[in-house]
């Protein structure tokens, strides 16, 4: 929860996009609008954009510098770190998690930010990113032993190549060395069709359905639905 104390470091103090929502708790619009404001937080979660949450009936000085005198009222902010009251925007689209998500994502585009390629190091980072309905796709790379550090940053610049393409989809991006997560590594060689490009180099998909990962082939990833496969995917070491 955002109050007079914490905005100013955490909203106006962030390079990232920010959307805030001036609610009050007696609101019927505001009650409509919650779980679909949890959803898009949610879908975005680890992402360059951040949403918040102020209660205007407790937090009237802050409202107020905003000239808030509805309820719920959003305002945003574009990535970068000028933020302040007077550049603070006014959203006035459609209140879905869809709408928000692709208003979200057109800031990102125009600000032509580079989408996060994660390094899989454990089941934390896992969890903690690929949360609600999303794909989760990791890209084993060489072994640095049995590579370089060139060539595991061109296949991870590859990567990032892909993600840019598919920044408005609903997908997390992964790398691992091969041999981090070795149960992880042959459960993907057993039980999906990989694409083999060079040594230990394959792509595959965890998809999320209902909260759960399960591996998805490559070939047959969709960013709409939930095609699970009958076996859990193992848990991840820790780094």
């Amino acid at each position: 929860m955002l109050t007079e104390a914490n905005f100013e470091q955490t909203v106006l103090g962030s390079q990232d996009v920010w959307f805030v929502e001036f609610y009050a708790p007696w609101c019927g619009h505001c009650k409509h609008l919650e779980p679909e404001w949890n959803a898009v937080a949610t879908a975005m979660k680890g992402s360059k954009v951040k949403f918040g949450k102020v209660d205007a009936t407790v937090e009237s000085s802050l409202a107020g510098r905003f000239g808030v005198n509805g309820y719920p009222t959003i305002k945003y902010w574009g990535y970068g770190g000028d933020k302040s009251v007077g550049n603070a925007e006014t959203y006035q689209s459609t209140r879905t998690a869809e709408a928000l998500q692709a208003f979200a994502n057109d800031l990102l585009e125009k600000a032509n930010i580079d989408p996060e390629i994660r390094e899989l190091v454990g089941q934390k980072v896992f969890d903690e990113n690929c949360e609600g309905a999303k794909i989760c796709l990791m890209l084993f790379v060489p072994n640095i032993y049995d590579s370089n550090a060139n060539e595991r940053n061109n296949y991870i610049s590859q990567l990032l190549e892909v993600a840019k393409r598919n920044r408005k989809q609903p997908v997390v991006f992964f790398w691992l060395a091969a041999g981090d997560q070795l149960d992880l590594e042959l459960l993907a060689t057993e039980h999906s069709r990989i694409h083999h490009q060079g040594p230990h180099r394959i792509g595959f998909c965890l998809n999320t359905c209902q909260g759960r990962a399960y591996l998805q082939e490559d070939n047959q990833v969709g960013w709409k639905g939930c095609p699970c496969y009958r076996r859990r995917a193992p848990r991840l070491r820790p780094s």
